[in-house]
């Protein structure tokens, strides 16, 4: 199963639907790709198979399904997995412990869920709610710290609460108290919530024991503060505010403009495109739809030819692409234009640009190294909104 008065009260009310809500039952994203229909042939060559977000859904729930719960020689991991998947055959909503086992952005919270005994407590009925670090940020809490047993407890019931939280109390209330005794401070911005120091990046109640979410930087109680663990911020990265997750006809503009250039979120078509390499360019409202579905997608725009950055964009994304990741990479042209003479894509302002759903970063000329933290920062974390 392999990650939302006046405008203000509006506003509010439609963040927690729009922004934070995401199917985590999905996390696999699976979706099967497409390529725009004969009504949208003109902009695209893409030959990838249409598919529907209900065909997505079923496809996701299979392959979670039939995932093969990882080797392992430990005899009490081994009994956890095992009454994990137990779980799941029992009922169609996972408990927290069970969901962070099936996902591969949560996995590394599992297991240290594992390793200090909390799995039984995190599959009772609760009610919990789970601020659940991503792989990746929880890959950069200290080794002192992550070998060390008494400090990593602490550091998991830091991120726990014996409450439901939900999206709505994000958004209105300000703190509330962890497993650890300690105080987890909410606070809200134009680009969604955030709890201590971490973003909360995908959200869900499909628990059967609370909610769940996922954010991109590990908290630390205040007796660890001295590691300063630094939140997840690129240099030049941008965040903007989610323009939801509206489905609009194949073939048509997106009836709201875009926030950013090139969109971060808002209107796309139903179906996503291919995560592979593209030689011509897609319509937006394609790629959208990508980055709802966990992806990144990569543009270049070049004033002439290009063919040394087309070769290191290429090579980069090539092993991700190769390894089943979530990607994109595919040229933006301003020049791209439909019968009435109206352009499809705008100015980047830059050669390079890389999204995924609600960030954007631009590169005024190549570097892999910060291309591949983004990916590795934003790529799987699936943002459908199912409130």
């Amino acid at each position: 199963m392999k990650i939302r008065m006046t405008a203000l009260l509006v506003t509010l009310l439609l963040i927690p639907t729009l922004l934070l809500g995401c199917d985590l039952s999905s996390a696999t994203n699976s979706e099967e790709p497409t390529s725009p229909s004969s009504e949208d042939s003109e902009t695209s060559s893409t030959s990838t198979e249409e598919s529907s977000d209900a065909a997505e859904d079923a496809s996701n729930t299979a392959e979670a399904t039939a995932q093969p719960a990882e080797e392992n020689t430990d005899t009490s991991e081994t009994s956890s997995e095992t009454q994990a998947e137990t779980n799941l055959g029992q009922s169609s909503l996972l408990d927290i412990y069970a969901m962070s086992l099936q996902q591969q952005e949560t996995e590394a919270f599992a297991r240290a869920v594992e390793r200090l005994g909390l799995v039984d407590r995190l599959q009772n009925e609760g009610p919990f709610t789970a601020f659940i670090p991503s792989t990746n940020a929880f890959a950069r809490l200290p080794d002192e710290v992550r070998e060390n047993d008494e400090q990593l407890m602490e550091v998991i019931l830091f991120h726990l609460v014996e409450d439901t939280i939900t999206t709505e109390r994000l958004f209105s209330e300000s703190s509330a108290t962890s497993l650890l005794g300690e105080e987890l401070t909410f606070w809200s911005t134009q680009t969604g919530a955030v709890v201590q120091n971490a973003n909360v990046l995908g959200v869900t109640d499909q628990v059967s024991n609370g909610m769940f979410y996922i954010v991109d930087n590990v908290m630390l109680p205040v007796n660890l503060a001295e590691y300063g663990i630094e939140s997840i911020q690129f240099e030049g990265e941008e965040s903007f505010a989610t323009l939801g997750n509206l489905h609009i006809d194949l073939g048509v503009r997106s009836p709201q403009p875009y926030n950013s250039l090139p969109p971060t979120s808002g209107p796309h078509y139903p179906s996503i495109v291919g995560w592979t390499i593209y030689e011509e360019p897609i319509r937006y409202e394609h790629l959208v739809h990508n980055l709802e579905d966990g992806g990144v997608v990569l543009y270049y725009q070049c004033e002439e030819d290009c063919p040394e950055l087309v070769e290191q964009l290429t090579s980069l994304i090539q092993p991700y692409i190769d390894e089943g990741r979530h990607v994109v990479l595919a040229p933006n042209d301003p020049s791209w234009t439909v019968g009435d003479d109206s352009t499809l894509h705008q100015d980047l302002g830059a050669p390079i640009a890389i999204t995924a759903w609600q960030k954007l970063l631009k590169l005024d000329e190549f570097d892999a190294e910060r291309l591949a933290e983004f990916i590795e920062a934003y790529e799987g974390i699936d943002h459908h909104a199912r409130y």
